[in-house]
């Protein structure tokens, strides 16, 4: 039963390492063609190409869900009277929308909004994004690097708690601690330099912490069966 225990991990093992290699040459194409886009970008001139976003925002209201009356007679005056003050604005998706007119459709009070601000896209910008897929990617291939040294040590080991393994499945635990900031970094930064966002933010991914922190338990698991099976092989 040992042996064939052994057999089945020795099995995964080399699916493991087909499947972690189909998906590195995958990765390895994503790197080299944000590299070329990102060449490609850089090398025309920076004001080749220009895109802004704006445009106009619709806001609905309905008060007559509420059970209010005559909206056209006793609210829409002061909504407009409101409008006339420009006190009216909404900040949306990185732009600010400022009230240009109120009216009515139906029973709904509709407020026409106007981009005060736009959102700009360079050549420029879109090369920055791509490097920064670049990166994104090359990060994902060191995790796949050590995944697929994890996989080949569990098809050649003979045992599971083999010192290679331990230290193997050690060295994916570390590679994987960048990703508690990389989920949340890299979009925001992709969305930084496309003028989606304009703050960039960190914050700390728990569920891959919780990852981080169970591999690591993991290790240490196999590190106290590799003591019991030394214990075991010397009573014997």
């Amino acid at each position: 039963m040992k042996e064939n225990a052994v057999l089945k991990i020795n099995k995964m093992g080399k699916v493991g390492c087909i499947l972690t290699t189909i998906a590195k040459v995958f990765i390895i194409i994503g790197i080299v063609g944000t590299l070329i886009g990102a060449t490609v970008c850089l090398a025309l001139p920076g004001e080749l190409v220009s895109v802004e976003f704006g445009g106009n925002a619709k806001v609905g209201l309905n008060l007559f869900s509420l059970g209010v009356s005559n909206v056209e007679e006793e609210v829409l005056p002061e909504i407009k009277k409101s409008l006339s003050a420009d006190n009216g604005s909404l900040k949306l998706d990185n732009s600010t929308y400022v009230l240009s007119d109120v009216t009515m459709e139906g029973e709904t009070i509709v407020m026409d909004m106007s981009a005060q601000t736009t959102t700009g896209v360079t050549l420029r910008s879109v090369a920055y994004a791509c490097l920064c897929g670049t990166l994104y990617l090359a990060i994902v291939l060191t995790t796949l690097f050590f995944i697929g040294k994890l996989c080949k040590a569990f098809r050649d080991c003979r045992s599971p708690f083999e010192d290679n393994v331990i230290l193997r499945i050690q060295r994916f635990a570390y590679s994987l601690i960048p990703w508690v900031l990389v989920n949340s970094l890299f979009p925001s930064l992709v969305a930084f330099f496309l003028g989606r966002n304009s703050n960039i933010g960190i914050s700390i991914d728990l569920g891959m912490l919780v990852v981080v922190l169970v591999v690591f338990a993991l290790a240490y698991v196999f590190k106290y069966g590799a003591v019991l099976q030394k214990e075991s092989d010397e009573t014997l």
